[in-house]
């Protein structure tokens, strides 16, 4: 049967033959979605109050201009395929469902090792597959969790998620955690004000183990302990195009920090960020095995603070495979 229920005038049948929500007001999101569902703005805003699966064999497309209000703690799992394209005068919106008259905390989208990913022709060219594009992400927990997964990110907003660290964890990304293997497109996007506490490392990303193609995103007013916008670990993909302003982190790294990672960071703006220690724009660990190896080139860092002044307050950094070019 489908995937909604939003109450009056719908038959079992009719619902079941639907790809398009057709009644005004809220419609309700149920627990797995089996076969292809859409969610069309004339049932938005939609609520998810539980937990809720996209199936394997099964996609999931939400069209411009809808809202999703997630549930505190709740996630929106995809094991199939998630097709979000809005555009830039109809975004569609991931928040928190209202609960107090503020929006919740809710946890996150997670695509899982199954699901679908983007394919490309021309290299950079989407063709089809899982796909955010003019997306808001807000009020999330890590609010696009990557494991093993590789969607297209285009264009997309990531605004004020906040990840408590429990259990003695460290990583963090707010905004994004990306791992196992996983190697998304993360181009045109906009992260502000994502943060981790305690001991998080990256604000905004927490990459590991994967191949994340960061380019041409604005990173500002993220913090974390480590990191404050960015923190890699075992990544080995490209950084290129990025603007990294106003971040700041409570240790090192207060816009990136690089652990045994070796990246190529190339044409990245790095300003008015601050740490505490060392590398108020970026900090390459030098205490990590395997060493952290990047490549800096074309580069401007510049402008940045470490408050004790016990390191470098632009860019601490010690095993580099190349550094040319760079204005710091």
């Amino acid at each position: 049967m489908g995937e909604l229920g939003y109450g009056l005038g719908m038959t079992r049948y009719a619902l079941s033959m639907c790809l398009f929500l057709g009644l005004a007001g809220n419609a309700e999101a149920k627990k797995t979605i089996t076969s292809d569902t859409t969610w069309g703005t004339e049932a938005s805003p939609v609520s998810v109050d539980e937990d809720t699966l996209v199936a394997k064999g099964a996609t999931l497309t939400i069209l411009p201009g809808v809202k999703v209000q997630l549930g505190p703690g709740v996630s929106l799992s995809v094991e199939g395929a998630l097709v979000a394209r809005g555009t830039k005068d109809k975004k569609i919106t991931f928040t928190g469902k209202l609960v107090s008259g503020k929006p919740s905390r809710w946890q996150s989208i997670l695509f899982a090792d199954s699901a679908t990913d983007a394919t490309y022709k021309d290299v950079d060219d989407y063709v089809s597959g899982s796909i955010l594009e003019f997306v808001v992400l807000e009020y999330g927990t890590q609010a696009l969790k990557l494991v093993g997964a590789s969607p297209h990110v285009s264009s997309c907003t990531f605004e004020n998620n906040v990840y408590t660290v429990a259990g003695g964890e460290k990583r963090c990304g707010a905004a994004m955690l990306i791992t196992r293997g996983s190697a998304p497109r993360v181009v045109g996007c906009t992260f502000k004000d994502n943060s981790g506490d305690s001991t998080a490392e990256g604000g905004a990303i927490f990459a590991e183990k994967s191949a994340p193609i960061i380019q041409d995103c604005t990173f500002s007013g993220n913090k974390s302990a480590y990191g404050g916008a960015v923190t890699t670990y075992n990544t080995y993909s490209p950084m290129v195009g990025n603007t990294f302003d106003k971040n700041s982190s409570t240790w090192e790294g207060g816009a990136v920090a690089l652990l045994s990672s070796s990246q190529a960071f190339l044409n990245n703006k790095v300003t008015n960020n601050q740490t505490t220690a060392d590398g108020g724009g970026v900090h390459v660990c030098v205490t990590c095995y395997p060493h952290a190896t990047p490549f800096f080139m074309d580069n401007t860092i510049t402008d940045n603070e470490n408050s004790l002044h016990i390191g470098a307050a632009g860019f601490g950094a010690a095993y580099l495979r190349a550094f040319s070019h760079n204005n710091v």
